[in-house]
């Protein structure tokens, strides 16, 4: 499940398939740019939220060397795989700002909740609802929608990012 994506923020971040079956084994994944992520565990975040904000802000502070892809060979008797031509890259650092640590923050809250719903009594009772036949999918969809926590929402200061225009300005085109 993804709490946010690039398109409208500066992290990519979602509840990683790769969590374990308890609830502290739980992971969400932040990727920060191409070639910088980190992920946390429930139970990290849970326990000191403000260190790990702590450890993603470092990260982004931090050059960061990845392969990229440079060409793709479009022969198609070579196998698909085999196909790219990787190079070495260098991200330069990006510090994140206090907004976007705040924002990040945020998400690592909804993950919290999500996590504990999911695991409480509501939570399982709905998914054994869910896998169940018709009458009682019903249910468990219902109890899901009407129970599960809901998403916050991040609204950047967007006064900064207009400036008010005349109308003559507006005439002239500036």
């Amino acid at each position: 499940m993804s709490y946010s994506r690039w398109s409208e923020s500066r992290w990519y971040t979602f509840w990683t398939t790769f969590s374990g079956e308890k609830k502290e084994d739980q992971y969400l994944e932040i990727m920060i740019d191409s070639a910088r992520s980190a992920n946390f565990s429930y139970k990290q975040l849970k326990e000191n939220m403000d260190s790990c904000i702590q450890q993603v802000k470092e990260t982004c502070e931090k050059e960061a060397k990845w392969r990229g892809i440079k060409e793709v060979i479009e022969d198609e008797s070579i196998p698909f795989m085999e196909r790219f031509v990787y190079e070495d890259l260098i991200e330069p650092p990006s510090p994140a700002t206090l907004d976007e640590l705040e924002e990040l923050k945020m998400y690592m809250k909804d993950f919290i909740a999500d996590v504990e719903w999911q695991f409480g009594p509501i939570g399982k009772l709905s998914d054994v609802l869910m896998g169940w036949i018709w009458p009682f999918r019903s249910i468990g969809y219902w109890l899901w929608w009407k129970t599960r926590p809901k998403r916050s929402r991040y609204y950047k200061n967007l006064k900064n990012d207009f400036q008010e225009t005349t109308p003559q300005e507006v005439e002239e085109g500036v």
